[in-house]
C-alpha cells in the first residue's frame, strides 16, 4: 500500500513539474502533457487525403544517401531533407543539435492544409511550411513542429495551354498573359510548361518552389534587370491562413497581406497553395560566359583579376537593362534579352576591348563563350534541362547588397573592397541587380528597401568575409532568401524600415504565431549562441492570471498550499485545452450537419472565407467545392457578425467564454484540493 501511494505521489509531482514547465513554452512539445495522444494522431491522419508521418532523426540517414541529387532530396525523406544537409540541425551548424519536425504532412489539397493548422491550433503546435528544401537558413524546419510539406499540392499549369489571356485581378487590371502556379510547383515543371513560347521571372535551381520561399523572400531571377524580381510580377495569391480559412490576396483584396507575402518572407503569413504570375512572350536570349583561369604565377592571375574587377566597377553600374545573371570576383554567367548584335553594342564589345589591351599571357588565362537560343527555355537546355546537383553538406550563405550610387559615386573604394575578398577567401556567388528592379518605390512591397537601390548582391561562404562585408559597408542589408544564418541584428537587416509595419501585420493576421520558422517576421525561439526562450503561456491558454498572480516560493506571504492550488490550476486548464471536449463544445446543440460555429480573434476576422465542418469527436472538413477554392473577399479588422462566423476546426484553440472559465477554475480549484491533499497523505 505505501509503494502503491509513493508511485501516486511520484506521478503527481512528475505532472505538475511537467506542467510548470509547460506553462513556460511558448508551444506544445513532444515531452509535454499538452501534446496530442497517438489515437489523436491516427485520427488526424485518417481524416487526411494526404499522409501523416511521424519524423525522426534517425530518418535523415535516407537524405544522405542521395548525394548532391537535388531533385531526389527534395521528394525523400517525408518532407525532412534538406538541400544543404547541416540544415536539418540548428542553425544550421554540424556541431548543434537536430533541428527535425515532430511530423510532417503531405498534403495534397487546400483541405489538407486546413485540416493541418486546424490541428496545429487546436494542441497548440507551431507549424513549418517547406516545398524543396532550399532555405539556406534552415527556416523551412523546426524541432518539434508540424511540417506542411507542399510538394504534392495540385499543379495549376501542365502545358503551354493553361496560359491565361487577358487575365483581370480584383482591382479590374487586366494581363495579356498569366499562369497559375500550384503551391507545391517547382520551377522545372514551369519552364516546361510554357517552353520556349513564354518567359517567365523564375528560379535558378530547376527543383526550387515557384509559390514558396524563393518568392515570398524576394524572387532574384537573372532576367529580374529586364523583368523586375519575382514579387513584382505576382498578380494573387491563395493563401491559407493561421485561422484555417482560404482567401485569394492581390493588390485591392488584402492589399497589406500581398504587401506582406511580396518580400516578407516564407514560412510566417500562411500556406500559400497558388499564385498568378504575369509572363510575356518569349524574345531572343543570349548567354554570355566569361572565366579567368589560374594559369600562370599567382601575381599573373591576381593581376588579371585585380584588371577586370577595375573594368567591371565601370561597366555593371551603367549597364543595358536588358542584361542579367550571375558573377564572381572571376567568373560571368550573363544573359542577354535581344539579339546578338544589341548584346554586342552594349556589353561585348567593351568586354572584349579589355581583354585584347592584357599582356598575352594574361589574356591566355581568360576563356569566353557565347550561346543564342529563342527562349530562356531553349539557353538553359530544353527539355533535356540538367538536372540540379545543389545538395551539399553544408552552405554557410551570408549576403549583402552593395548600394549603386556607392558603386559609382566611390568606385575606388568599392575595387579596393573586392581586391581583398580576392586575396582573403575570394569565392563568392553574386547577382547582378538595378535595371528594373529600381523602378518600384521602396514602399511598394515588403523587401528591404536596399534591394530597390543595389547593384549587386555580394554573397559569401566564410565568416570572416560576410563580417568584412558587414562592417564596410554601412547602410544597407541582406538578401533574405540569402541571409546567414548567425547574422545579428537579423531583423533590421533583413527588412529595414518596414520591420515595424511587418510585425503588426503578424499579429493581425497570426496573433497566436503559429507559423514560426527560423529569422523569420515573428520568429521565437533560441538564437545563436543559444538563448533561453523568454517564459511565457502557451498562446491557446485564455487563463487572465498575470505573472504576479504566482507567488515566488521565497515570497512571506506565499504558502505550499497556495503554490500547489495555482500550479495544479495550471493542469487542469492546460489538461482541458488539450482534450477534445470542452464545456462550450458539450453544452452546445449540434445541427444535423454537426457544425459548430465559434468566432475568430479580432486580428484575423475574414468577412468572407472557406468553411469548414467539425464533429465533436475529430474535426473533418466537408469535401465540398466551397472549401477548395479561395475566396476573394477581403479580411476585415472586425469581427465577422453571425452569418459571417467561419465553421474552422482552428476555433478548437482556447475557449474564451466567462462562463468556460469559471467552469475551468471551479475543477482547478478541485482537482488542486484533491492533489494536495495526496501529497500530504
Amino acid at each position: 500500500m505505501r509503494k502503491k501511494m509513493f508511485v501516486i505521489k511520484l506521478l503527481l509531482l512528475y505532472a505538475l513539474l511537467n506542467v510548470s514547465f509547460c506553462s513556460k513554452k511558448k508551444y506544445c512539445e513532444p515531452d509535454l502533457l499538452c501534446w496530442p495522444s497517438q489515437i489523436e494522431w491516427n485520427d488526424f491522419d485518417e481524416s487526411l487525403n494526404g499522409t501523416l508521418h511521424q519524423l525522426s532523426p534517425d530518418d535523415y540517414e535516407q537524405c544522405e544517401k542521395q548525394g548532391d541529387n537535388a531533385f531526389n532530396i527534395s521528394s525523400t525523406g517525408n518532407g525532412i531533407c534538406m538541400q544543404y544537409h547541416d540544415c536539418s540541425r540548428q542553425f544550421c551548424q554540424s556541431s548543434t543539435s537536430w533541428n527535425i519536425p515532430a511530423y510532417s504532412v503531405e498534403v495534397k489539397s487546400v483541405r489538407d492544409v486546413q485540416l493541418a493548422i486546424a490541428f496545429a491550433n487546436k494542441y497548440n503546435i507551431a507549424v513549418s511550411i517547406k516545398t524543396s528544401g532550399h532555405s539556406y537558413a534552415g527556416s523551412s524546419m523546426g524541432k518539434s513542429t508540424l511540417l506542411i510539406w507542399t510538394r504534392n499540392l495540385p499543379e495549376h499549369l501542365k502545358t503551354v495551354d493553361d496560359v491565361k489571356q487577358n487575365f483581370t485581378d480584383s482591382c479590374g487590371t487586366v494581363f495579356t498573359h498569366a499562369v497559375k502556379v500550384g503551391g507545391g510547383q517547382r520551377w522545372n515543371s514551369v519552364y516546361k510548361a510554357l517552353n520556349s513560347k513564354y518567359h517567365i521571372v523564375g528560379g535558378g535551381g530547376l527543383t526550387v518552389s515557384a509559390a514558396g520561399g524563393w518568392l515570398q523572400g524576394c524572387g532574384l531571377s537573372s532576367m529580374s534587370r529586364k523583368y523586375g524580381i519575382g514579387i513584382d510580377n505576382v498578380i494573387d495569391f491563395d493563401v491559407v491562413l493561421a485561422n484555417g480559412s482560404c482567401v485569394t490576396v492581390d493588390k485591392c483584396t488584402n492589399p497589406d497581406l500581398f504587401w506582406a507575402l511580396r518580400g516578407g518572407g516564407g514560412g510566417t503569413w500562411g500556406v500559400v497553395t497558388a499564385v498568378h504570375y504575369k509572363i510575356r512572350p518569349a524574345e531572343p536570349i543570349l548567354e554570355f560566359y566569361m572565366n579567368i583561369a589560374n594559369i600562370g604565377a599567382p601575381w599573373y592571375y591576381t593581376g588579371t583579376v585585380d584588371s577586370w574587377l577595375e573594368e567591371w566597377v565601370k561597366l555593371s553600374p551603367n549597364l543595358d537593362n536588358r542584361w542579367g545573371g550571375y558573377w564572381t570576383l572571376n567568373t560571368l554567367i550573363l544573359y542577354f534579352v535581344g539579339s546578338e548584335e544589341d548584346a554586342k553594342a552594349t556589353f561585348i564589345n567593351d568586354f572584349n576591348k579589355w581583354k585584347n589591351d592584357l599582356p598575352a599571357l594574361e589574356k591566355l588565362a581568360v576563356t569566353t563563350n557565347i550561346l543564342t537560343a529563342d527562349s530562356y527555355f531553349n539557353i538553359r537546355g530544353g527539355y533535356q534541362m540538367d538536372t540540379d546537383k545543389t545538395g551539399e553538406r553544408t552552405i554557410n550563405i551570408a549576403s549583402r547588397l552593395i548600394p549603386r550610387e556607392f558603386v559609382l559615386n566611390e568606385p575606388e573604394e568599392a575595387l579596393e573592397h573586392l581586391k581583398w575578398m580576392v586575396r582573403n577567401g575570394f569565392f563568392t556567388f553574386n547577382y547582378l541587380l538595378g535595371g528594373v528592379v529600381m523602378d518600384p518605390s521602396k514602399d511598394e512591397t515588403a523587401v528591404h528597401p536596399a534591394m530597390r537601390k543595389a547593384v549587386w548582391q555580394i554573397e559569401t561562404f566564410q565568416d570572416e568575409m560576410t563580417n568584412y562585408l558587414r562592417e564596410n559597408i554601412k547602410n544597407t542589408g541582406a538578401g533574405f532568401n540569402h541571409a546567414w544564418a548567425k547574422e545579428p541584428d537579423w531583423r533590421n537587416s533583413l527588412w529595414g524600415e518596414h520591420l515595424e509595419k511587418l510585425q503588426e501585420l503578424k499579429k493581425k493576421y497570426d496573433s497566436e504565431n503559429r507559423f514560426n520558422c527560423w529569422h523569420c517576421i515573428g520568429y521565437q525561439g533560441d538564437e545563436y549562441p543559444r538563448l533561453q526562450p523568454e517564459p511565457s503561456l502557451s498562446p491557446s491558454t485564455s487563463l487572465e492570471i498575470s505573472s504576479s498572480s504566482f507567488m515566488s516560493s521565497e515570497s512571506p506571504s506565499s504558502s505550499p498550499l497556495l503554490s500547489t492550488t495555482l500550479i495544479s490550476s495550471q493542469v487542469v486548464s492546460l489538461y482541458i485545452q488539450s482534450s477534445s471536449l470542452s464545456f462550450s463544445s458539450s453544452t452546445q446543440s449540434f445541427s444535423q450537419s454537426q457544425t459548430s460555429t465559434t468566432s475568430m480573434p479580432e486580428s484575423f476576422a475574414p468577412s468572407h472565407t472557406t468553411f469548414i465542418s467539425s464533429t465533436p469527436s475529430f474535426p473533418s472538413i466537408a469535401a465540398s467545392s466551397s472549401s477548395m477554392s479561395p475566396t476573394k473577399s477581403p479580411i476585415s479588422p472586425t469581427p465577422p457578425s453571425s452569418s459571417q462566423a467561419i465553421t474552422s476546426t482552428a476555433s478548437v484553440t482556447s475557449p474564451s467564454s466567462s462562463a468556460h472559465l469559471r467552469v475551468n477554475s471551479l475543477l482547478a480549484f478541485l482537482f488542486s484540493l484533491i492533489s494536495f491533499s495526496f501529497l500530504l497523505i
